[in-house]
């Protein structure tokens, strides 16, 4: 067998806020790492989508910081990553669960023979998970954490090097404000992810412009560019995110939470005996208000753009190592993001990155 499927933490139960580390001994060479989370409901007043319960994802090697962002920003560098949204069953009824996997990816695709996490390079590899279930799905009663891991088995590789992804910046934005970002130099880059979650706020309310600098302008790689602009790059370049939810709904507006952050939309049908209309209205930032003629719980097909309201910058072909984003040689790199005159001062702006690191 070329390739198998690992169990690194069978499913336990985590319904108490901590943090768990588990040692990542494994022998061979690590493709992907996938973490499933399931949250049990402990009504149906829905808080937001369950992603948000990981708080903090790490590997490390003793104090060194090898891999670090939340489940949002890890599920969304996943998807523009391999262009396949990761598996969420979203139904937010009583007792019933809310469930979702976010990646590790540390190829290009499943079982790139050239990227790929190699344990054995490393002293002492660790993946730590600080998960919170009161911060999803619908009022939480228990939650239960498993972590797998799809590695290399009988087939002989030998990576390079892999894909390191990291926050690296997050700031609360002021209207109509400038933030200046110094990113590091030294890795090349893969991507480079702006904005984030907001309940409220597609990403081009939040940020309206976008300009990547080298060495204080010197060359601009991203001239000043409005961000819906880049949007409509994205939505060229990527298949649009769905979601399976089942809700409750009542006739006066009801939160529904998602997956996708821009240009947001739903439809839906009842799920039980009960029969009547859903609209929807005000799909933004992973959210969108439903309104039923009457309440009861609905199947509802939700959809849009921008994973947890994140935005690719156009740096590189991400499937080309040859054209990866080198910066090495440059003194400076800066990333100037001007915030929208409404863009929302209670979620955070995120900057993630992703970068090859060779071995």
């Amino acid at each position: 067998m070329n390739h198998r499927l690992a169990t690194l933490l069978s499913q336990e139960d985590v319904s108490t806020a901590a943090t768990k580390t588990i040692d990542l001994d494994v022998s061979t060479p690590i493709s992907r790492i996938n973490i499933v989370y399931r949250v049990t409901n402990a009504n149906q007043t829905m808080i937001a989508h369950p992603a948000k319960c990981l708080t903090k994802v790490e590997i490390v090697d003793g104090s060194e910081v090898v891999y670090s962002t939340d489940g949002m920003a890890l599920r969304a560098a996943a998807f523009y990553g391999t262009g396949k949204e990761p598996v969420d069953i979203l139904d937010y009824n009583t007792s019933s669960e809310c469930y979702f996997q976010a990646n590790f990816n540390f190829g290009r695709w499943l079982y790139d023979p050239i990227l790929a996490l190699d344990p054995t390079k490393f002293k002492n590899l660790q993946l730590k998970i600080t998960q919170n279930k009161a911060l999803g799905g619908s009022t939480p009663s228990s939650a239960t954490l498993a972590v797998f891991a799809d590695i290399f088995d009988e087939k002989p590789v030998s990576p390079t090097g892999f894909l390191m992804t990291k926050e690296i910046y997050s700031y609360l934005p002021a209207a109509s404000a400038h933030e200046y970002i110094d990113l590091p130099t030294d890795f090349p880059y893969r991507m480079i992810m702006t904005v984030g979650p907001s309940d409220t706020k597609m990403p081009m309310w939040r940020i309206d412009k976008v300009k990547l600098s080298e060495d204080f302008d010197k060359k601009l790689p991203i001239p000043t560019t409005d961000m819906l602009q880049l949007l409509h790059g994205i939505v060229s370049m990527y298949p649009q995110i769905m979601d399976h939810i089942i809700a409750q709904v009542a006739t006066t507006e009801t939160d529904v939470y998602m997956c996708a952050g821009y240009d947001c939309y739903a439809v839906g049908s009842p799920y039980g005996d009960t029969h009547g209309v859903i609209a929807f209205g005000n799909g933004a930032g992973g959210h969108i208000h439903a309104y039923a003629e009457a309440a009861s719980t609905y199947w509802i097909h939700a959809g849009g753009w921008c994973p947890h309201n994140y935005v690719l910058l156009p740096i590189c072909d991400i499937n080309d190592i040859e054209d990866f984003y080198v910066v090495d040689h440059l003194k400076s790199l800066r990333l100037d993001l001007l915030a929208g005159s409404s863009p929302g001062t209670t979620d955070a702006v995120k900057v993630i990155i992703q970068q090859l690191r060779s071995y």
